[in-house]
């Protein structure tokens, strides 16, 4: 259930993927948790691949066609490096990351390659801060400095989306 859910999710305008991470990490610990994120998220991204490449392809290009333009261009020149480090970014939301990927038409193989190892990274944080979080007992355990850090590590990647944004705007880049 927890792989359909996430598969669902992670396409979604919704910002859930990161949550649904967290409840991978505390619900079944760091190790597994990773492993299960990992493998829930290349499966999100395969069926984002495959709805944006074959099922919506006019319906996401005209509903999100600023946004997925620019990913779109850069996937036509960079490929599988540019997917991959708009995944190790976290910055852009997985959904518009997988439907760009079908919509310019990317390789299969490449898209598959650069989700599995860029889904890696925030994988391990999110399965990590879920597997702190499950370990808290009492209100005196939340204060330990292993969980404020690892909350300021996830309000930081949570915030960072809407802080790139903001000096984009600021600096006049697009």
């Amino acid at each position: 259930m927890f792989f359909v859910v996430s598969a669902l999710f992670v396409n979604s305008p919704v910002p859930l993927a990161a949550a649904l991470e967290l409840i991978g990490g505390y619900l079944f610990g760091f190790f597994y948790g990773t492993i299960f994120n990992v493998i829930a998220m290349i499966m999100g991204s395969i069926a984002g691949y495959v709805i944006a490449n074959s099922l919506l392809r006019d319906f996401i290009e005209t509903h999100f066609s600023k946004s997925i333009q620019t990913i779109k261009n850069k996937i036509s020149k960079d490929g599988l490096f540019y997917l991959m480090a708009l995944r190790f970014a976290m910055a852009v939301p997985y959904f518009l990351i997988n439907y760009s990927g079908g919509i310019a038409r990317m390789k299969f193989w490449k898209f598959l390659v650069s989700s599995a190892i860029g889904v890696i990274p925030a994988s391990i944080i999110y399965a990590y801060g879920g597997s702190v979080i499950r370990e808290i007992g009492t209100l005196d355990e939340l204060f330990q400095p292993k969980v404020i850090l690892i909350i300021i590590v996830l309000v930081f990647f949570a915030l960072m989306p809407s802080c790139i944004r903001l000096f984009r705007k600021k600096n006049g880049v697009s």
